[in-house]
């Protein structure tokens, strides 16, 4: 705020910061940890880790192979240097983001995608991507963003039959053994049939 941003650009930055690579990041290990405190396994959160470094790889790459636009300036990733712009990671990256925080609270599914909408028309409007490297992005996202979901249900369907054998065996291993049971007192300890008590009851006592 103290800088040569006004507030409503910092906030415009704080809102388009989650599609930043190490923001994305550091978004999906928290997921993964909530997922795993709701009891499901760690595949299932740390598939949406692998979706955003897979769709950093796939940015990267598209770059330096497809020489769509070049800028005047360029970016440097792990001491590659970067001119081109396809796909739009950022795009994919909100894509990416969006569907985790759907699938872990699905009313939100409105907000995340005015957020989608609201950071593609930043990389557009700023002129930071054309149309068809956003493009790029929201196919290369949607596709890593679909098999994150059917990998974390195929992870989730995977274990619920182990963890319901393991619930059945400790209920086995807690109950009472049979030899543990009172069963019923036998004639000795004054458990005997008292005399007539097999007999009807319109049926008169002989003897």
């Amino acid at each position: 705020l103290r800088g040569h941003r006004s507030v409503a650009q910092s906030a415009g930055a704080l809102a388009f910061a989650p599609a930043d690579t190490i923001s994305a990041l550091l978004l999906a290990a928290g997921a993964t940890l909530l997922i795993r405190r709701r009891g499901r396994p760690w595949r299932a959160g740390v598939v949406w880790i692998a979706a955003v470094v897979a769709g950093l790889v796939v940015e990267v790459s598209g770059k330096i192979v497809i020489p769509q636009i070049h800028y005047t300036y360029a970016s440097v990733v792990f001491g590659v240097k970067i001119s081109g712009t396809f796909p739009s990671g950022h795009t994919t990256r909100s894509v990416i983001v969006a569907a985790m925080v759907v699938s872990l609270w699905p009313r939100v599914l409105p907000l995340a995608l005015a957020w989608v909408v609201y950071v593609t028309s930043v990389l557009e409007l700023g002129a930071l991507h054309v149309p068809s490297d956003i493009a790029g992005g929201f196919l290369i996202g949607g596709a890593l963003a679909a098999a994150a979901i059917e990998y974390g249900r195929d992870a989730i369907r995977a274990e619920s039959p182990i963890a319901a054998l393991q619930s059945a065996r400790r209920a086995l291993a807690q109950a009472p053994r049979a030899a543990d049971v009172p069963g019923p007192p036998r004639p000795a300890e004054g458990g005997g049939r008292r005399p007539g008590a097999d007999r009807g009851p319109e049926q008169p006592e002989t003897g």
